[in-house]
């Protein structure tokens, strides 16, 4: 059951240019997983989706972008290594958890919405807030993707460019993290070979079919109502 579950993440956020990073860390900190672990789990599962969703979206690349783009991925992975050299104690990480969790879910919500805002904010700050979200990205797992895609519509960034650029923002997020846990030792291995088949082909079903028509709304408003249930659930657990 956990495997399909994992699979229906991957095939849901993969569909809108995202890799499930914010669903996978929910699952895992539910499921009891060591806490050490989540983030490095986490970042690999990302790693194999937004890989996918990358060669699937790279098609709305635009040369136009090319340098606010680099420059948004340079910050955010200096974010990335320092948020995962941070140790924090159990209750500090379950209430970033559950912040970070309930945040995501909102605003995978409010998505369309912004898109439609009238109010814009100038491109020289969105790396900014990368390098926000790659540290957050370092420090619980989660890609960062949901976080920067609001951002980038608001700085009037193309929809489907947007797609690309989120799944090749968590791909080097998620790289980065994910290497500075194995020099940590922070990795279980064997879980998340488990996992990974099954997100592969949750990938590469929902990016492929993402990139052009394929929208399951429905069932991706009812993932993140879960995802916000756990997030104020692993709130609470740090909270109390």
């Amino acid at each position: 059951m956990i495997y399909f579950v994992f699979f229906i993440i991957a095939l849901i956020y993969s569909s809108v240019g995202l890799a499930g990073g914010s669903a996978y860390v929910a699952f895992l900190a539910i499921l009891g997983t060591d806490r050490i672990y989540i983030p490095s789990t986490a970042q690999f599962l990302n790693i194999i989706v937004s890989f996918l969703g990358s060669l699937n979206y790279r098609k709305h690349f635009q040369k136009d972008f090319l340098k606010d783009v680099l420059i948004i991925y340079a910050l955010s992975i200096s974010g990335v290594v320092l948020g995962s050299k941070i140790e924090l104690s159990d209750r500090a990480f379950y209430i970033i958890l559950g912040l970070s969790l309930i945040a995501s879910s909102v605003l995978s919500f409010l998505k369309d919405k912004i898109s439609k805002i009238k109010f814009s904010i100038p491109r020289y700050f969105v790396p900014f807030f990368g390098f926000a979200f790659g540290f957050l990205t370092g420090i619980v797992g989660i890609g960062g993707g949901i976080f920067l895609s609001p951002i980038l519509l608001l700085a009037n960034f193309p929809v489907k460019l947007v797609a690309f650029i989120t799944s090749l923002y968590i791909l080097l997020n998620s790289s980065a993290g994910f290497l500075t846990n194995v020099y940590a030792g922070r990795v279980d291995i064997s879980l998340s070979l488990s996992l990974a088949f099954f997100v592969a082909l949750g990938g590469f079903v929902g990016s492929y079919f993402g990139s052009s028509k394929f929208k399951p709304e429905i069932v991706k408003a009812t993932l993140n109502t879960i995802i916000l249930f756990i997030g104020g659930q692993i709130l609470w657990r740090g909270i109390t």
